[in-house]
C-alpha cells in the first residue's frame, strides 16, 4: 500500500554529498519502501568534463532499486537554456545520460518547459516531438508561467507579452488542441 512509498519533495535530492544518498538509499530498500523524487542528474556524475560521462555507479544502483519515478528537469531541447553549467552539461550529451539512466532501469520523466526566449515558436513543438521519438523517453511539458508579483511577471507586463504566442487562444487558433 501507499504506507510503504516515500516521496522526497526536494528541488534536487542529488545535491546532497553521495555517500549520504548511497546509505539512505540503502536503508529505504532495505525496509522494502518504493520511492519516488526529482533532481539534476548531472550531480550524480562523477566526471562532468570531457567526453566520457561517468555515473557514481553505486549511487545509481542504489537509487535505481526501488525507484517508482524521478522527474529530471531539462527545460528544452534547443540547446540554448540560459544559466547554469550543469544544464549545458545535460543538453550536450542528453542521448548519452538518458541512456545510462535506461541502462540502470530508473523510471525517468523529463520535465520540459515551453515558452522560454531561447525557443522558436512554433518549430519547438516539432522539433521536441522529434526528439522524443528518437530518444525513446517519457516527458512532462509545462508552459512557462511567471507568478504574479515577481520581477519576471513585470518584466513581461511591461514588453506585453502576457500572452505572448504561448497562450491557450493563440495555440487553440494555429493547432486546434
Amino acid at each position: 500500500g501507499l504506507g510503504r512509498v516515500v516521496i522526497f519533495v526536494d528541488q534536487n535530492l542529488l545535491a546532497y554529498p553521495h555517500d549520504y544518498l548511497i546509505g539512505l538509499f540503502k536503508q529505504v530498500n532495505k525496509l522494502g519502501m518504493l520511492w519516488a523524487g526529482e533532481g539534476t542528474i548531472v550531480d550524480a556524475l562523477i566526471n562532468k568534463e570531457g567526453e566520457v560521462l561517468i555515473f557514481n555507479d553505486e549511487l545509481m544502483q542504489t537509487m535505481a532499486k526501488n525507484c517508482i519515478g524521478f522527474l529530471v528537469g531539462v527545460e528544452d531541447f534547443s540547446g540554448k537554456v540560459r544559466g547554469a553549467a550543469k544544464m549545458n552539461i545535460l543538453q550536450k550529451k542528453f542521448p548519452e545520460i538518458a541512456a545510462a539512466l535506461r541502462e540502470y532501469k530508473m523510471p525517468v520523466t523529463y520535465s520540459l518547459v515551453y515558452g522560454t526566449d531561447e525557443q522558436a515558436f512554433p518549430d519547438v513543438f516539432t522539433t521536441t516531438v522529434k526528439r522524443v521519438l528518437d530518444l525513446g523517453i517519457t516527458i512532462l511539458p509545462h508552459i512557462a508561467t511567471p507568478r504574479a508579483g515577481t520581477l519576471w511577471e513585470k518584466r513581461l507586463r511591461e514588453e506585453d507579452r502576457i500572452p505572448k504566442e504561448f497562450g491557450s487562444a493563440d495555440l487553440n487558433q494555429r493547432y486546434n488542441i
